[in-house]
């Protein structure tokens, strides 16, 4: 009895942990210009501000933007919700005001394990589960 109440509890605690998206992989849902919306560090409205973005909607040429330089990478995504962000390039203009945006972004890319898209936003997190970026797609209303 003590056994089965320990796998029991188990299970309840990793069924409250974020998961990779679940079911059948609809590479519609994810291939999407997506706005971010929350990223450690920066408010909604400085990342409105600069125009942060990734844009998946093709995923041979994946591209984002945190301010004045367009960002470049490589997208490889999966069926199970994971996703890596690889081969990150950068135009190099300087552009005062958003330098540290455009810097925590590109971070950001590099530590990107997982999404999980609901509707028409979609979550970014570590290979830890840990939340790090929020999106909302350009084409939502």
């Amino acid at each position: 009895m003590k056994t089965l109440f320990i796998y029991l509890s188990l299970w309840l605690l990793a069924s409250c942990a974020p998961k990779a998206q679940q079911g059948p992989f609809n590479p519609r849902a994810l291939s999407r210009q997506w706005m971010l919306t929350k990223m450690e560090g920066f408010t909604k409205e400085e990342l409105a501000k600069a125009g942060a973005f990734i844009d998946l909607t093709d995923l041979k040429k994946t591209n984002g933007k945190a301010g004045c330089n367009r960002i470049g990478f490589s997208t490889k995504a999966e069926a199970n919700g994971h996703i890596q962000f690889s081969g990150v390039l950068s135009t190099r203009m300087y552009c005062a005001p958003f330098m540290k945006l455009e810097g925590a972004f590109i971070e950001l890319l590099k530590h990107i394990s997982i999404y999980k898209v609901e509707g028409h936003r979609i979550r970014f997190y570590n290979a830890k589960n840990k939340l790090l970026a929020e999106a909302v797609a350009a084409d939502w209303d």
